[in-house]
């Protein structure tokens, strides 16, 4: 669930403007060719790890270290909802 995305003590800020997510949760051309085709949730996934990657120098450690900000933004981009995530 959602619920569960967002939370806990890790190291990512949660809190995010909307400058901060465009300047830093924002595609390229190139990086959105990256993201597989598959499934909503397979896409979703991948483009949030992608970015916090490149945010971070690493993959997530539980899916609470994901800002739900972000995740919102991410999905926004890939035209998806972040629900696609719960199923």
């Amino acid at each position: 669930m959602l619920s569960h995305i967002n939370g806990g003590d890790e190291s990512m800020q949660h809190a995010w403007s909307d400058d901060a997510l465009t300047i830093h949760w924002s595609f390229t051309p190139d990086e959105l060719a990256l993201v597989p085709h598959g499934s909503d949730a397979n896409r979703l996934g991948f483009a949030v790890q992608l970015k916090f990657f490149d945010l971070e120098g690493r993959l997530p450690r539980t899916p609470r270290e994901i800002p739900l900000a972000a995740l919102g933004f991410v999905a926004e981009q890939l035209e998806l909802s972040p629900v696609v995530l719960q199923q």
